[in-house]
């Protein structure tokens, strides 16, 4: 790039010292020789400007071709080389006996041609592209502005400014690194144009207009960026011309530029979903990893201590409160082992489609009950208190899936007791309009808030719970949070800050199977 920047920069300081057009046009192809090393270019013949190889190679307006005098006024040329094309105005006039001089040169582009084919080939040739333009060369303002754009979608879009932004929603954006017209940007921020963009993205094709702020006839035009399905911006440039309307090549260019602008907005949207994509798949990767060096542990665990019990009350002669200890011991090693394996296949059921509903009619007293006992034997072992709380009238039977209830209500109260090592557990469950409202809260390790949002993805466990070590294979509140979804309910997580605790709450939508109603606690 920084090439190039020198060779532009070559280019102006030539015409500035130059005061024959002879002598800059062979210290132009010097410089473009030693730069690029170009094979077909232009060149003098008895102080003429006269072509290279192949007609398409270089252009000049007609009327000044084949004429006593090579005469330039804000005329436009083009050269293609085999590498690059030049794209070049020039001012004033020589004679054949060299007696005017060029003055400057108005403005400079590099097209690098690999990248420019992709424009020509949608134009057809190269030379409906410069034949296209040479009408316009007067209306200076829209010339800059397709160059510009073509500029844009070679990657060079440092080297000049371009009259293109796009308008997602209420806001503004540059594609790529574009520099954007200030005073155009301020108009558009300030509402001045959004009437013509909103009818050109609702009606989704080009709108032209008349600037009335201008003393000349200053033209507008917005086309939409995008397709019938779906548009992502618009394509929006000025310029000046005797006529009230654009012709039908004007049309015609700006319509392929916006189709190329569109065309790499696209590439980008997709290059960002595939890096996305990719990232993401490596983070499952890695977390599935983890999972199972941690699954193969947290297995193991409980394993050891039910083989070890059962050992112990095989070859010992114990009391029986002490040997029920010991059986206690062994049923918690269970219920945590077979929970975990409940989790990681209906994880795998759930990953593959293959979780089904089953509604049936449960005894809510019941299924409550027995989560109370399991809670009770865990909590038992670490010290800590249980409770659960039933609201008066709450129905005695409901309809739902009742392997995915028990699941959750499990899920919510072994993590409960899991990250608590002090103080107590307790759920609450009262009705709600037509939700079942059950509230687990513990006093235990508790969350960042910012962490909230993370604990329901698989295999994921909070940086604070990893380094306390505590057991898990962190797909239980995952698993809970899906299992809510299919019966129409979700999962909602609180803080009560690091070391205070958290509070879950899971809305269940209320499915009455009886009008009868349980008075007890």
């Amino acid at each position: 790039m920084s090439d190039l920047n020198t060779f532009v920069k070559d280019i102006v300081k030539t015409a500035e010292e130059t005061t024959k057009l002879s002598e800059f046009i062979e210290r132009l192809f010097i410089t473009f020789s030693f730069y690029f090393e170009t094979k077909n270019y232009f060149f003098l013949e008895k102080n003429q400007v006269i072509y290279s190889v192949k007609e398409d190679n270089f252009y000049l307006p007609p009327n000044i071709q084949d004429t006593e005098k090579i005469f330039f006024n804000e005329r436009f040329c083009v050269v293609k080389t085999e590498d690059y094309i030049l794209a070049f105005d020039l001012n004033k006039v020589v004679s054949k006996n060299d007696v005017e001089i060029v003055s400057s040169i108005v403005s400079s582009f590099i097209l690098q041609k690999s990248k420019f084919d992709f424009v020509y080939k949608h134009l057809k040739y190269l030379k409906s592209l410069v034949y296209a333009i040479e009408p316009l060369i007067y209306e200076t303002d829209i010339k800059q502005a397709i160059l510009h754009s073509i500029i844009s979608l070679t990657t060079f879009t440092d080297m000049e400014k371009i009259l293109v932004s796009t308008f997602v929603g209420n806001k503004l954006k540059t594609i790529s690194s574009i520099e954007i017209d200030e005073d155009l940007m301020m108009r558009i921020e300030s509402g001045y144009y959004r009437e013509f963009i909103n009818k050109a993205i609702s009606e989704k094709k080009e709108v032209v207009f008349k600037m009335l702020e201008s003393e000349n006839n200053t033209l507008a035009t917005v086309i939409p960026l995008g397709d019938l399905k779906e548009i992502k911006g618009v394509f929006f440039t000025s310029f000046r011309q005797s006529k009230d309307n654009l012709s039908e090549m004007d049309q015609e260019i700006l319509k392929i530029t916006s189709f190329l602008i569109t065309h790499r907005l696209k590439l980008h949207e997709i290059n960002e979903y595939l890096i996305k994509a990719k990232k993401e798949a490596e983070r499952l990767s890695n977390l599935k990893s983890e999972f199972v060096a941690n699954v193969s542990h947290e297995l193991r665990t409980p394993l050891n201590a039910i083989l070890g019990f059962v050992e112990l009350i095989k070859i010992g002669n114990f009391p029986r409160d002490e040997e029920m200890k010991y059986l206690d011991y062994i049923s918690m090693s269970a219920t945590s082992l077979l929970n975990m394996i409940n989790n990681i296949l209906d994880l795998s059921k759930i990953e593959s489609g293959k979780m089904e509903l089953h509604y049936e009619n449960i005894n809510l007293k019941e299924l409550l009950l027995e989560v109370l006992n399991n809670g009770k034997v865990l909590c038992f072992n670490k010290g800590i208190e249980f409770k659960l709380r039933m609201e008066k009238a709450l129905p005695q039977e409901i309809k739902s899936d009742q392997m995915m209830l028990r699941s959750i209500l499990t899920n919510l109260v072994s993590n409960a007791i899991k990250f608590t090592e002090e103080g107590y557990v307790r759920m609450d469950v009262y009705k709600k309009e037509n939700f079942l409202i059950f509230k687990v809260e513990d006093t235990g390790v508790g969350m960042k808030e910012e962490d909230i949002g993370k604990i329901f993805k698989s295999f994921v466990q909070l940086e604070s719970v990893r380094n306390k070590r505590f057991p898990g294979t962190g797909i239980g509140l995952s698993v809970s949070m899906k299992f809510a979804q299919m019966l129409g309910g979700k999962i909602i997580p609180k803080t009560k800050g690091i070391g205070k605790g958290s509070i879950f709450y899971f809305l269940l939508p209320l499915k009455v199977n009886s009008s009868n109603v349980d008075k007890t606690h």
